[in-house]
């Protein structure tokens, strides 16, 4: 995702920043903004909530930046449909004049009048890995915080173009 756009693409951020899985989503952000050598830019960070009732809000102010993103990346796919049913409003089309990705690829995803790209969390590794964690510290072999960070899956459908 992170060639699509003169400026950058913004995350839509879930959730108060004190959230463990918005503080993940947005460290994953960075972290690849940073492995791809792209400049953060805070003004593309927006904090909302996970239920996706302030995204037409911000996508306003999305649409308001002088340079217009190409492309945005959701916390989870309930904010992505939400700037999807606000982008229909607003007559601009996806993937055509913005991209969208967005995060957990709930099962109607695919379904939707533009099926969405979306990453793909690999929850029962997920788990797998919690309860190693959570056994370790049980244990007491394991007396720190622990942060594992596991890669998802890109699942490309039509709501963002293909990057190149």
């Amino acid at each position: 995702m992170f060639t699509v756009g003169k400026r950058g693409h913004p995350l839509c951020h879930g959730g108060p920043v004190s959230n463990s899985f918005a503080k993940g989503v947005r460290y994953g952000y960075l972290a690849a903004l940073k492995q791809n050598k792209i400049k953060v830019d805070d003004d593309l960070i927006f904090s909302g909530s996970m239920e996706g009732d302030d995204m037409p809000d911000i996508f306003e102010k999305i649409l308001e930046i002088e340079d217009r993103p190409t492309a945005i990346q959701t916390v989870n796919d309930i904010n992505a449909i939400a700037i999807m049913e606000e982008s229909k409003k607003k007559k601009i089309k996806i993937p055509r004049d913005i991209s969208l990705v967005g995060f957990s690829d709930v099962r109607t995803a695919h379904l939707l009048e533009v099926p969405l790209t979306t990453v793909r969390e690999q929850v029962s590794l997920m788990g797998e890995e919690a309860a190693k964690i959570l056994i370790g510290k049980l244990k007491g072999r394991t007396k720190k915080k622990v942060v594992k960070l596991l890669d998802g899956e890109l699942i490309r459908r039509q709501s963002a173009k293909a990057c190149h």
